[in-house]
């Protein structure tokens, strides 16, 4: 869908965010793209979630140019979208040591500058130039260009408005021992004076030494500028005296012990280079280490990277292309590639990723380090230059490197949407997928925003998209936050499946096995029985009595950050015998957890209500079946409401269960069973019809004739969109069958308001559920968003009702908690 051309641009981020860093107004990392915010005053420093009324970034009017990110700090360039000459600075995250300049400059963001914000706020960059020794008058004649990220520096580019005055690079900081600031050996100043120090970078003097008269008259032009951890090089020129000649040059400066300011590529092109030999510890002053120069006529592009001990130029002269590489991790990527080819070079840490023109298309190859899956190439074993394995749909268009993980903008062949993708290091959530994984092929980063992706960016962890929205599309913000508020009923949820997806990484881990296996993603759908495999191992993962209470109370706490006012929780009765526990003791242990849960939050207006249901586990057979229903009566006076049958689909016989989930029933237990999961059921479904259940479950395969009965039972049904895209049941959100009860719906809505009670068959009864939110990555509120998205006639009043029957539905009790969840849902109206 092509962006409207005036729409609102957004920054959205995730990834590492212990000081705020992306900008989001809270200091926790973020698995999932989320909006970057505006800072809005002194509690901008403290965590604050999404329902605030802070605006988004940046402000309307204005696009982010470039934006860069170290450690734990953030700056971005703005331009202004109706006069592109002007031009700000905002910055986000950590300040206490200077990486956003001396903190008495701007009294009304002073408040930032001592505690960092986790916010975007503006920077007076102008008072910079001012405070550096620049009239006011003066310092208007220039503007911020460029903008580059050390671990904990900042350097900014100040182009002059006029030609005959030099361009500026501003080094902000105060850790210098390995002149990562470029402004030379600091000797015993402190941190607090370089903190409150402005510092122009001499780069002019970079350039002197080499000229056969030092007096020689020139004007210098920065041009851009890239820093690794402890070293940085920019690219600047200049025309030399009687306008003949125009000479390019990278300078450099930092740490220098391995080579990475030193190039080690043979002299072609007419190129002049420092000497190779020479690799001193650190480069205490800007140094020039390439010369190219031009007659004027030719035209020339410079590009320049930097991971953490290599450095990377290329080189594009008018046909000819030329890659310069230096430094530990630095191969002779040019000899096993046409380096006419190459269009673009970024590294990582430890990685070097060129961008190559292939026929119509592109290529992606990597170099260097892989134990984090940063060479895209499905492995995590170091394998020299290989391709990332990227998708043959697209044309990749822009690479950005972070510390160890590679972002790539993508625009289908058609070019009628852009779409991103990213791989490699993953702790901090920082490739979007909602996990901490790391991934050794590139996974594409979903968001919300009904636009255009535009730009990308990537630093320590961190990854940046921006977004132009459609025209008309702005109101999606209100739509986002009002699925994210709205109180809501989850019908169908398994413990184990929701479980928190750091919870675990970290319970795998310490039970030695591998928690990727646990997560499905949309490019990695799988058939129904593959898919039982995922819960195995979380099973295997969640032993003992202190992790099951554990995921059981989180598990709670994130339907309440969710806004879900109610939840049937559904498990099934597992004895770890090596932990010492029975049925009986692993039910004791999550209706503890529970209890836990809501005996912390039981003063607050907004903690979910649960109760419990007991699975019979499809596999299990007659006998575990009588089981899971004698402890569901034992367990009824502490929230255990009712049954569910699940598992694997394609296992059992209805009659191993009949007698059990009869024994339920006549009990006074509600039952609810999975159904429809698998095609050429029709006999299962139709005895389970014959049954009566409570509610179903799924529901994706049935034939007309049960369908019809179904209608005519009018027994509600538990919709789980996503679930059942990523187990192939359905092909498509627009195709899934919720849209013909969405469709039942609005005749029945249109012909007789709203749906509270039972009525005719035309008014269906269903509930929207995430059936597992962590193994699909969905939570409920995303799932309300996919149906106005799919099906935008629907609106928020829709979903209202839609939990309003939900509640009715429900297998909670009459009683004080029904009544408040019912007052609950009716004042969100």
């Amino acid at each position: 869908m092509a962006a409207g051309s005036n729409g609102r641009h957004l920054l959205l981020a995730c990834g590492s965010n212990a000081a705020g860093q992306l900008g989001l107004g809270h200091c926790s990392d973020a698995h999932r793209l989320a909006r970057c915010r505006l800072s809005r005053g002194r509690d901008d420093a403290e965590n604050r979630h999404d329902g605030d009324d802070s605006e988004h970034f940046p402000p309307e009017g204005w696009k982010v140019q470039q934006l860069a990110s170290g450690a734990n700090h953030t700056i971005a360039l703005l331009a202004s979208s109706r006069d592109p000459q002007l031009k700000d600075l905002w910055f986000a995250g950590n300040t206490s040591l200077g990486q956003c300049g001396p903190p008495n400059i701007n009294d009304a963001c002073k408040h930032n500058f001592d505690e960092g914000s986790s916010a975007f706020f503006k920077v007076n960059w102008r008072q910079w130039l001012v405070e550096a020794g620049h009239g006011a008058a003066q310092a208007d004649t220039y503007r911020p260009n460029f903008v580059g990220c050390g671990w904990n520096s900042t350097f900014i580019i100040f182009v002059h408005l006029r030609e005959e005055t030099d361009d500026l690079i501003v080094s902000l900081g105060s850790e210098n021992d390995f002149n990562e600031l470029g402004c030379g050996q600091t000797g015993a100043a402190s941190r607090s004076v370089l903190t409150n120090t402005i510092r122009f970078l001499p780069i002019r003097a970079a350039i002197l030494p080499e000229l056969a008269d030092n007096s020689e008259a020139f004007c210098l032009r920065i041009h851009s500028l890239v820093s690794g951890l402890r070293h940085a090089l920019c690219h600047v020129s200049y025309v030399k005296s009687g306008g003949t000649q125009t000479c390019h040059k990278v300078i450099g400066w930092g740490a220098a012990r391995h080579g990475q300011l030193s190039l080690a590529s043979p002299q072609q092109d007419g190129g002049s280079r420092g000497a190779s030999a020479d690799k001193p510890k650190v480069q205490w002053l800007p140094k020039s280490i390439l010369t190219l120069c031009t007659d004027g006529t030719e035209s020339i592009s410079i590009s320049v990277a930097a991971g953490k001990r290599h450095s990377a130029v290329l080189i594009k002269r008018g046909g000819k292309h030329k890659l310069y590489l230096c430094g530990t991790a630095a191969k002779e990527a040019g000899d096993r590639v046409a380096e006419s080819s190459i269009l673009d070079v970024s590294c990582c840490w430890d990685t070097t990723v060129l961008l190559l023109s292939k026929g119509d298309g592109r290529r992606v190859l990597a170099t260097g380090a892989n134990s984090k899956g940063q060479l895209g190439n499905g492995t995590f074993n170091a394998t020299g230059l290989d391709d990332a394995l990227l998708p043959v749909d697209a044309i990749t268009e822009h690479i950005a490197c972070g510390s160890e993980h590679v972002v790539a903008l993508l625009t289908e062949r058609n070019h009628s949407r852009r779409r991103v993708v990213a791989w490699g290091w993953n702790e901090h959530g920082n490739l979007g997928q909602g996990d901490e994984e790391d991934r050794s092929l590139p996974q594409p980063i979903l968001h919300d925003e009904e636009g255009q992706v535009t730009d990308v960016w990537a630093g320590c962890a961190t990854t940046f998209l921006q977004v132009q929205l459609n025209q008309g599309d702005q109101s999606d913000e209100e739509t986002v936050k009002a699925c994210r508020t709205l109180p809501k009923v989850e019908l169908h949820a398994h413990l184990n499946g929701s479980i928190r997806r750091s919870t675990l990484a970290e319970l795998a881990k310490a039970a030695g096995l591998d928690d990727k296996a646990a997560h499905i993603a949309n490019n990695d759908a799988r058939t129904l029985s593959q898919m039982f495999a995922v819960f195995d191992v979380i099973h295997k993962s969640v032993r003992g009595k202190t992790n099951i209470m554990r995921v059981a109370r989180e598990v709670l706490e994130d339907m309440e950050a969710d806004s879900v006012a109610y939840v049937e929780i559904r498990t099934t009765p597992k004895a770890q015998p090596d932990h010492g526990l029975t049925e009986e003791d692993y039910c004791h242990a999550v209706l503890e957890g529970m209890e836990d849960y809501a005996s912390s939050r039981a003063r607050s207006k907004k903690r979910t209500v649960a109760r419990l249901l007991l699975s019979i586990d499809r596999r299990a057979g007659r006998v575990a079946a009588k089981r899971c229903v004698e402890l569901a009566l034992q367990f009824r006076r502490r929230g255990v409401v009712g049954i569910d049958l699940s598992g694997d689909p394609s296992k059992g016989e209805w009659d191993e269960w009949k007698e059990a989930l009869t024994t339920a029933k006549a009990a006074g237990l509600r039952v609810t069973l999975h159904a429809g999961e698998l095609p050429d059921r029709d006999q299962e479904m139709q005895e389970m019809l014959d049954f009566r259940p409570d509610r179903f479950g799924h529901v994706c395969f049935i034939s007309a004739e049960n369908e019809q009965r179904l209608q005519e039972l009018n027994i509600p049904v538990e919709l789980c969109l996503t679930s059942n895209i990523l187990s192939r049941s359905v092909a498509r959100y627009d195709l899934h069958h919720c849209q013909s009860y969405l469709q039942r719906w609005q005749l029945g809505r249109e012909g007789g308001g709203p749906i509270l009670t039972s009525g005719p068959p035309s008014r269906p009864r269903f509930s929207v559920c995430t059936d597992d939110s962590a193994v699909f990555g969905s939570s409920l509120s995303e799932e309300y968003l996919i149906i106005k998205k799919t099906w935008p006639v629907l609106g928020m009043d829709d979903f209202r009702q839609f939990n309003l029957m939900a509640l009715e539905d429900s297998f909670i009790e009459d009683g004080p908690d029904k009544a408040a969840l019912l007052g609950r849902l009716l004042a969100s109206a």
